[in-house]
């Protein structure tokens, strides 16, 4: 058992203390509190025991140096190519489960993207999207104790355009040398 404060906290793997077990038996409170030491203790069947003693780091910072990428600018095929890297933490690691790729569209109109406004919605990559559509990526992910880090490209746009654009000549001039 481990003690913090006046409470115990069991957390024995095969009669020692197991510090990944224990982290997530800590209450918030003891997880979050300032940096300081814990005694671990186990005991056996036989009854023997054994004790160390462990400092604990609090970890309020999300996770640094992470990234999303893709390309800027005009899109012809409707299939958008996304990495992203969910960067690393110091003190209690990146969740790679929390890790969340999202997109946010609006209408692409003459050229020029209407306004991003809206939630987000999560999405794979390759990303498959729509003609005539803006689209901007983002990359959510967590520490093993919740600190929430977002990497975005705010002032990248995918400008989605699959339709070719309209070649045929309506009006033929009845002398092409004279334009008349």
């Amino acid at each position: 058992a481990a003690v913090w404060g006046a409470r115990t906290y069991v957390a024995l793997n095969h009669g020692m203390v197991s510090i990944d077990s224990l982290w997530y038996h800590l209450p918030a409170a003891a997880r979050f509190a300032d940096t300081g030491s814990i005694l671990g203790i186990t005991h056996d069947a036989a009854g023997l025991t054994a004790s160390d003693t462990f400092t604990v780091t609090p970890d309020t910072a999300a996770p640094t140096g992470g990234s999303v990428s893709y390309a800027d600018g005009y899109d012809a095929d409707g299939v958008v190519t996304i990495v992203f890297d969910g960067g690393t933490d110091a003190i209690s690691g990146v969740d790679s489960g929390s890790g969340a790729l999202e997109r946010r569209t609006s209408a692409l109109t003459a050229g020029a993207c209407a306004p991003f406004v809206g939630g987000w919605s999560p999405v794979t990559s390759p990303d498959s999207v729509p003609s005539n559509t803006c689209v901007r990526y983002r990359y959510r992910v967590s520490d093993r104790v919740g600190n929430e880090a977002i990497y975005t490209l705010p002032t990248s746009t995918v400008m989605v355009d699959i339709v070719p654009p309209q070649t045929t000549i309506h009006n033929k001039p009845t002398n092409p040398t004279t334009s008349t």
